[in-house]
């Protein structure tokens, strides 16, 4: 009974419910940008939310453009892509910009709302082809496997089934836009704050503090990440998996609705998703869309630097101008 009950909740009303599944930030974007006269959105994780400017990208964008930023921290495939969905939603919007982003490890976080919404059989299943690749190793492979098999045992088998049903009971409450606006300044801002605006206003969580005060400790950190680049990039091997499907699913679905779909690579990949995003930026330029790279530390140094770093995967607000000026160049070399 448990088990029935839980196939009805969680695959049959998460839709109807996602609002309530999600994190407050994310819902809160969702319906600003869906009240505002914005025609381009970014989606990504913290890569796009703290550093992709996007009334800096608008000004230099040759065309009509009027972006907001939808970066929202934590936020990876395949979260990342139904969220996507709900952007697209939106009446007026021409653009798309997707972020490639590795496959969600999901962690200690495995029975949390989100993780639980955006995990069916299907993905199970496209999660598990894409742990098979070659190029991740075999400690996050086992992380993969036993946090996917977590999620799907909370979801299926019952266990998550009175919290979820308390949960659809309750009456329902949306984020207020408005209230989070006056807490973060990403609204202000088209829903982009870097991490030195963050630490400028106190706000800045003590985990991505202590990175921070390491990379300053060690800046020879920057020095491995763009070794360990070169030599994934060049021992990178061509797969077509389950992570790679989603992608190109999602990528069909956006441009049925006559929506641009452009898809983009940041700099400074943690280790464990940087082949995966590499192959995959490699699968989507084959298939014809167009990809905006910023990653590679021969053709972009200045986003390797230590002046323009946070901490080692992140950019400061000096190089989130930086990536969000070689994006758009990038961008307008597609376009002529």
């Amino acid at each position: 009974m448990a088990i029935v009950l839980s196939v009805v909740l969680y695959h049959f009303l998460g839709d109807d419910y996602y609002n309530e599944y999600e994190t407050p930030m994310l819902a809160a974007k969702l319906e600003y940008f869906h009240r505002k006269d914005f025609n381009t959105a970014f989606v990504g994780t913290s890569k796009t939310l703290r550093q992709v400017d996007p009334k800096k990208f608008s000004q230099l964008a040759n065309e009509n453009m009027n972006a907001f930023n939808m970066g929202v921290a934590g936020l990876f495939p395949f979260r990342m892509l139904d969220y996507g969905e709900r952007v697209s939603e939106k009446a007026g919007i021409k653009n798309m910009f997707v972020e490639l982003a590795p496959l969600d490890i999901i962690g200690i976080n495995y029975d949390s709302n989100p993780n639980i919404l955006a995990l069916n059989f299907g993905r199970f299943w496209k999660a598990f082809e894409h742990i098979s690749y070659s190029q991740i190793s075999n400690r996050i492979k086992l992380s993969y496997y036993v946090n996917y098999c977590k999620a799907l045992s909370y979801k299926y088998l019952g266990i998550g089934a009175e919290k979820q049903l308390a949960l659809i009971l309750e009456s329902t409450v949306y984020p207020n836009a408005e209230k989070e606006s006056k807490i973060d300044r990403t609204f202000e801002n088209d829903g982009f704050i870097t991490y030195t605006q963050l630490v400028e206003m106190g706000q800045m969580p003590a985990y991505r503090l202590k990175d921070h005060n390491a990379l300053k400790a060690n800046p020879k950190l920057l020095e491995s990440t763009i070794k360990t680049y070169k030599k994934t990039q060049a021992s990178l091997s061509a797969v077509e998996d389950g992570y790679i499907k989603e992608y190109l699913e999602f990528a069909s679905k956006i441009s049925e609705k006559g929506i641009i779909i452009v898809f983009y690579l940041p700099p400074r990949q943690l280790d464990y998703g940087l082949a995966p995003v590499l192959n995959l930026r490699d699968r989507l330029k084959e298939k014809g869309y167009a990809v905006l790279d910023c990653s590679d530390p021969t053709e972009y140094p200045e986003l390797y630097t230590l002046e323009n770093s946070f901490d080692v995967s992140h950019l400061n607000k000096n190089g989130a101008a930086l990536f969000t000026e070689a994006l758009a160049k990038q961008y307008n070399q597609l376009n002529h």
